[in-house]
This record gives structure tokens, C-alpha cells and sequence, in this order.
């Protein structure tokens, strides 16, 4: 048989039945220089979930991040290409790295996160998969710096929301500038609660109590 005739073009992917797909890969495995073969068929949303995870490992990254936004992909497809790319993200160059922070899904974004590097959390910031949760979680971590928290803190899309504010001001790597910024306009309650944290630098802690001691006076 021909090549046509084991593997047709893309656009015809979408009416074949399922039980082909099987047919294709037991019998007659796509050959290695057949990329566009081996891409249609992981990204047909009736393609056995086995295949589909034999076939993620051979394709290019960004084809991967294709998948996590390819309308009618299924879930534990879209799933399964996230941890294909979070598993290289350690052997990925800076560059490739910056782009997955600005196109990449929250799974992706969270790993990026934890690298600690200021140019990929810059990145991160701007796209919009990112939730307010994962920074959370980045503040919360050992990886967070001075740097990287000043990053959060003077972005224009994240430094108005309260929660954030509160947990910048609760790591001790905070710069002071943002005690003498956000204290003044943070609840009192919050502030209290602040004095309360045995996490803060006693710099911190003194400006947090000079300010709730002015706005009880």
C-alpha cells in the first residue's frame, strides 16, 4: 500500500473511525520523518489515549502547546501534553522558557513560576491563564526573592488586589518601600494581623506598628 492510503491527509482525520487509529499505529507506526502524520493523529480528539501518549514524546514542544489550546482536544489529552512540556522545562534554553510563560496554560505557568528567574515571572505576569492562586503559592515559596516579589508588586495587573498585597507584606524578603507604600491603605484588621506574624523582619514589624499605632491616634 501506498503512504496515502495508511495515512491520508489531515483533513480527512476527522471522519475516520476510531478503530483506525489503532489499525494505523499497531500495524503500520508512522515512520519518524512523518511528523504531520504523527501530529493529526494526537490531536484527533478519538485517538486511543495510549497512542496518544506514545506518540506525545515525538513531538516538538510548541506542537505540545498547541494541543493544550486546539478547540475539541480532550481533557486528559490537553492533560497529558501539559506534563509532557513540565517535564522538559529544566533542559528547555531561557528563550523557549519565555515563551511558554507568555502562551502556556496554569499547569506550565506554575512550574515556570518555581524557577525563580525574574525575566520568566515577568513574562508569566502578562498572560492571561495566570491565576491569582499560583502567586500565591510563588510568595508563599522559598524561591521567591526581593527581586521577584517587587516584580508582582509594581505589576499594574496584580499590585491593586488586596490578597496579593497582604501576601507580599507577610514575606520577610519584601522590600521596606512596599511596608511604607501599602500600609497606609491596607485595613487596620489586616494590619493588626500583620504585627501578629512571627515571619517579619523586626524593620517590617516596626513599620507595621508605627502605622497601626497612627491610625488608632
Amino acid at each position: 500500500p501506498t503512504r496515502s492510503t495508511l495515512f491520508p491527509s489531515t483533513t480527512l482525520f476527522r471522519s475516520i473511525h476510531p478503530d483506525i487509529f489503532t489499525i494505523l499505529y499497531q500495524h503500520h507506526r508512522p515512520p519518524a520523518n512523518d511528523y504531520q502524520v504523527v501530529f493529526a493523529i494526537v490531536r484527533h480528539p478519538e485517538t486511543p489515549a495510549h497512542i496518544t501518549s506514545a506518540l506525545l514524546p515525538r513531538l516538538y514542544t510548541f506542537d505540545l502547546l498547541k494541543l493544550c489550546s486546539i478547540p475539541g482536544v480532550p481533557q486528559d489529552q490537553r492533560h497529558a501534553a501539559e506534563l509532557a512540556i513540565v517535564q522538559r522545562i529544566p533542559t528547555q534554553a531561557l528563550g523557549n522558557q519565555l515563551t511558554l510563560a507568555r502562551r502556556g496554560t496554569a499547569p506550565i505557568l506554575e512550574v515556570l513560576l518555581m524557577t525563580g528567574q525574574p525575566a520568566v515571572l515577568t513574562a508569566c505576569l502578562d498572560n492571561p491563564r495566570l491565576k491569582e492562586g499560583l502567586l500565591h503559592r510563588f510568595l508563599s515559596s522559598s524561591v521567591a526573592t526581593a527581586e521577584t516579589i517587587s516584580l508582582i508588586a509594581r505589576h499594574g495587573r496584580w499590585n491593586k488586589r488586596p490578597n496579593l498585597q497582604l501576601a507580599i507584606l507577610k514575606n520577610r524578603l519584601t522590600p521596606l518601600v512596599w511596608f511604607t507604600l501599602w500600609l497606609p491603605h491596607i485595613p487596620l484588621q489586616a494590619a493588626r494581623e500583620l504585627l501578629l506574624s512571627r515571619r517579619l523582619t523586626p524593620q517590617q514589624k516596626a513599620l507595621v506598628k508605627e502605622s497601626v499605632s497612627y491610625r488608632r491616634g
